[in-house]
């Protein structure tokens, strides 16, 4: 399963397939993509940062103009935690997720997740 899923946020893994927003863009798409941000400091760990639904809430906090995601908030959690499915098995759709507007902060990254391990962030006040 997680040798063979859709690897997300990579631009290439043969043969394994792969899901970037770098791609389908043109020539010049790697290039005008932002970076995703997944890192680790004192308060914990980091998982695209600059994603716009903060998933470690139940529901996701969501802004007014988006609707909500229909998919599972447990597989969009692995999915950004291991940037494929790794325990849960793969959907039938699970080459055509978004994981790119999702981000979470935890203090492990223990599988499955524990509700205590999920931290809420807020973005303005962490130091870039």
């Amino acid at each position: 399963m997680a040798t063979t899923s859709t690897l997300y946020f990579t631009f290439c893994r043969e043969p394994r397939p792969v899901s970037d927003l770098s791609h389908g863009w043109g020539s010049n798409s790697q290039w005008r993509t932002s970076f995703s941000r997944f890192y680790s400091d004192e308060d914990g760990l980091h998982f695209n940062w600059y994603g716009e639904v903060d998933i470690g809430a139940d529901p996701p906090a969501l802004q007014a103009e988006r609707p909500g995601d229909p998919d599972p908030l447990d597989e969009r959690r692995e999915l950004l935690l291991h940037r494929c499915f790794v325990r849960s098995a793969p959907p039938r759709d699970e080459d055509d997720r978004f994981p790119f507007e999702d981000r979470l902060s935890l203090t492990t990254a223990e599988w499955p997740l524990r509700p205590e391990s999920i931290v809420h962030m807020s973005r303005g006040t962490q130091s870039m």
